[in-house]
């Protein structure tokens, strides 16, 4: 992931990139700044943001929270 500094961005939109570190996890993720649960969104390719956005980012199994996404 490319990471940038938190703050204001001129630009029109970011896309955000995501990876997990554990084979066999799935990444759950909000843009609303509420904590990911099995029930959140599925990550499955770059996300692209056009407005101020508070993306948060787990990796699970279906019942179980395991580690942030990075």
């Amino acid at each position: 992931m490319k990471e940038q500094p938190h703050g204001l961005y001129e630009q029109k939109s970011l896309t955000v990139e995501m990876t997990g570190t554990n084979a066999g996890m799935e990444i759950r993720y909000t843009t609303d700044g509420s904590v990911p649960t099995a029930q959140s969104k599925l990550y499955t390719g770059p996300l692209t943001l056009t407005e101020t956005t508070l993306l948060r980012a787990v990796e699970m199994t279906a019942d179980t929270m395991v580690l942030p996404a990075t």
